[in-house]
């Protein structure tokens, strides 16, 4: 396997990783919103956002996030597939726009736009 398609192997398996870390994240914001604690959140209501199944859902992703990455990290040489964690802004935009209706301003999709190019110059080595 050459060093390009070995490292869009890379962006591959860390884009699958950060889809999974977004989504964990989405869940958490989801349930925020679904346990009406958008605006008024204390650390006194905490309990009841971590024993929901939006919770606890988000941390079963960020488990198998994390093997995954743990698996990455054994294959990739550290300094490409770290910077790729930027993937992951691609991803949030993108939920943010599509789950919860957000507005996104010209300049986050011009962001978006310099984060792959990024992440293809660096599977360029």
């Amino acid at each position: 396997m050459t060093n390009i398609s070995r490292n869009l192997v890379a962006i591959l398996q860390v884009g699958v990783c950060y889809i999974i870390i977004a989504s964990a994240q989405a869940l958490w914001k989801l349930g925020v919103i679904k346990l009406g604690g958008t605006a008024k959140f204390t650390f006194s209501v905490l309990p009841r956002y971590i024993s929901s199944w939006y919770f606890l859902l988000g941390a079963g992703l960020y488990v198998i996030a994390t093997g995954l990455w743990i698996y990455i990290l054994s294959r990739y040489e550290f300094n490409l597939v770290y910077p790729m964690n930027a993937l992951g802004y691609i991803f949030a935009v993108f939920l943010s726009l599509w789950l919860f209706g957000e507005s996104i301003p010209w300049n986050r999709y011009v962001g978006v736009g310099v984060i792959i190019i990024g992440v293809i110059i660096l599977a360029l080595k």
